[in-house]
């Protein structure tokens, strides 16, 4: 895994087309924004990410006891199954 941190700015959240945007390390090296359906993918994918950062881009599996804890954060903030 990298072993320095690359956000160097505070997000912002800004407007495009009439939606809310975050934009995360705005004006930074690694900028990114996102609206609210981009912001849902990332966390029901949240896992494969920090799996992926663990790993140093080699996997996507976290295991079963992270996956469950991140999973289990992410709900929190996610619509409700139907």
């Amino acid at each position: 895994m990298a072993s320095k941190r690359i956000t160097l700015n505070k997000p912002e959240l800004n407007e495009f087309k009439n939606n809310a945007v975050l934009n995360l390390n705005p004006n930074g090296r690694a900028s990114i924004g996102f609206g609210l359906g981009k912001a849902m993918v990332i966390l029901e994918n949240l896992s494969a990410i920090c799996a992926f950062l663990k790993s140093d881009g080699k996997s996507l599996d976290a295991d079963a006891e992270t996956k469950a804890r991140i999973e289990a954060f992410a709900k929190e903030f996610l619509p409700k199954e139907e």
